[in-house]
């Protein structure tokens, strides 16, 4: 688990404010992951203002400079299904297996917050946010992203939801 110096010196174009938090995010990651990661290429780390939305878009990470280790966490989330086919084809299965037969919905519906764009929808099953169930029309999930959030920063409630702890902790255990 979690990185050599010679991979976090790799794997930042840039040294920001937020570049610990980051790297200390990555040591959440399996070793075979951070390897995949650091190949792919550098990852520029930009700051967002407070209250606004961290994002990883392929091209780089945004989040907010300070205390946000579970944004970071789940920001690499992203990154890790992007540069690792495995585990997007693992969160693939898990999530068709998960959300077969429902519904796509809008996710300020189904999570009650008007901050979702009209566009942004989710199949909700029984997870544990409605968030985990976005839907990207087979480009991403929020599976490890989330998942590896709260494994983290809230495994108490992880714990809530057996299928996908034993799923996450799984990821964890064989390293992809």
């Amino acid at each position: 688990m979690g990185a050599t110096d010679e991979q976090l010196k790799a794997q930042f174009s840039n040294s920001s404010l937020i570049r610990s938090t980051v790297e200390q995010a990555l040591n959440c990651y399996p070793s075979e992951w951070i390897t995949a990661s650091v190949k792919h290429r550098k990852i520029p780390l930009k700051k967002i203002p407070p209250g606004e939305r961290g994002f990883y878009d392929g091209r780089q990470i945004k989040i907010e400079d300070k205390y946000h280790l579970d944004s970071a966490i789940h920001e690499l989330g992203h990154r890790m299904e992007n540069v690792n086919e495995e585990i997007f084809n693992a969160e693939k299965e898990f999530y068709n297996r998960r959300t077969a037969g429902e519904p796509l919905e809008k996710l300020s519906v189904l999570t009650g917050n008007s901050n979702y764009r009209a566009d942004e929808r989710a199949r909700k099953d029984k997870f544990l946010d409605a968030y985990v169930g976005k839907d990207y029309g087979g480009t991403g999930y929020e599976l490890v992203s989330m998942g590896f959030q709260w494994a983290y920063t809230n495994p108490a409630f992880l714990l809530q939801d057996e299928d996908m702890a034993q799923w996450i902790y799984g990821l964890l255990a064989i390293g992809g």
